[in-house]
């Protein structure tokens, strides 16, 4: 069912690397980034062994969201492309609100 080349789900992944890299030399102590959004064009496959790298270029801040143009490529082309968005948020703030899901709900 599956090929033997580079996954879309792994484009993912390196999106949300890249840009959690690009944001992090400006987060200040209990901060943290999360995705918020997403988007992915997968256009050439790239076989095992080829190195891959993804580039993001912030493109506009709204606030403490965060939007970026991403590019994945291959050491022969570009492969992907892509929109990413990640919000600078409160780490203890996220947790709280996970913890709070984690509780029963009452019948």
């Amino acid at each position: 069912i599956g090929v033997d080349v580079l996954a879309t789900p792994m484009l993912t992944v390196m999106f949300e690397s890249a840009a959690t890299d690009a944001l992090a030399p400006i987060m200040d102590e209990g901060e943290i980034s999360v995705g918020t959004m997403i988007k992915v064009r997968h256009f050439k496959p790239t076989p095992p062994g080829l190195k891959v790298e993804a580039i993001v270029t912030l493109r506009e801040v709204n606030g403490r969201k965060y939007m970026f143009d991403a590019v994945v490529r291959d050491e022969v082309e570009i492969v992907a492309d892509g929109e990413i968005e990640r919000a600078i948020i409160d780490r203890d703030r996220f947790y709280r609100a996970v913890d709070e899901k984690r509780k029963p709900v009452p019948a």
